[in-house]
Order: structure tokens, then C-alpha cells, then sequence
């Protein structure tokens, strides 16, 4: 009867586990359910097509750091993959923010304080008057 208690139990917790590994049943649930938030997102963007695209400028910098240690790469997506963090919500956020911050700049278009004239350090140090004479310097009392 024990015998037969242990082989029983034995067999339910190896089910669990196998469940909860990587591709079983609960495990591909939880990360499809992480899938799912991810793509409903609106820290991704407003329409489904804005959160794909904010997920693709984080997958292009895990390309890029792969183009110089594409070991390492190799081994995080592994990890991302393996565990089913590279689903969640939070990792594509991260990734979104840091594709989002390595890409390139928009363009800064001149203003009216841009076309100013560039002030000379003589200005910048002296903001009273680089051109001062020394009376003029005396009489302000420095």
C-alpha cells in the first residue's frame, strides 16, 4: 500500500514539474498570458501596431549587442526564452525604452534663440560687459 502511495505521488509531482518546465502546459499558460499583456500594453503604444513596433526597437538593440558579443546575446535570449521573461510586460517595456533611447534623435529645428549671435567667453565669464573699461570696472566695484 505505501509502495503503491509513493509511486502515485512520485508520478503526480513529476506531471507538476513537467507542467511547470519550460513548454509544458502551465508554463506556455503563464507565458502566454505574460504574450497577451504585453501586446495590450499602452506603455507600448496606443494601437496594436505602435506596441509592435516599440517591441521591435527593443528586439533591434538585442540585434545590435549581438553584432558585438553575440556569445553573450545568444545566452540572454536563451535565458529570456527559457524562463518566458522575454514575454512579460516589464522586459518589453525595458527594452522598448532602451530602443526608443538609442535610436536617433529627431532633428532640432532653428529658433529665434538659436539664430542669435554665439556669445564669446569673454561674455559668458563677464555677463556685465566684457568690453568694459577700467573706470567702468572701478566705479562697479569689481
Amino acid at each position: 500500500m505505501l509502495d503503491y502511495s509513493h509511486q502515485e505521488v512520485s508520478a503526480a509531482v513529476a506531471g507538476t514539474l513537467a507542467s511547470l518546465a519550460p513548454g509544458g502546459a502551465e508554463w506556455t499558460k503563464h507565458v502566454d498570458g505574460w504574450t497577451k499583456q504585453t501586446l495590450a500594453d499602452p506603455a507600448l503604444g496606443n494601437t496594436p501596431a505602435e506596441r509592435r513596433a516599440s517591441i521591435a526597437k527593443g528586439q533591434s538593440v538585442l540585434a545590435k549587442y549581438a553584432e558585438v558579443a553575440p556569445d553573450d546575446a545568444t545566452a540572454f535570449k536563451g535565458l529570456l526564452n527559457e524562463t518566458g521573461w522575454g514575454s512579460h510586460p516589464v522586459t518589453a517595456r525595458f527594452f522598448a525604452w532602451l530602443g526608443a533611447s538609442a535610436s536617433e534623435g529627431q532633428m532640432i529645428r532653428p529658433s529665434a534663440a538659436a539664430s542669435a549671435p554665439a556669445k564669446s567667453l569673454a561674455e559668458i565669464f563677464y555677463p556685465k560687459g566684457a568690453n568694459r573699461t577700467e573706470e567702468q570696472v572701478r566705479a562697479d566695484g569689481g
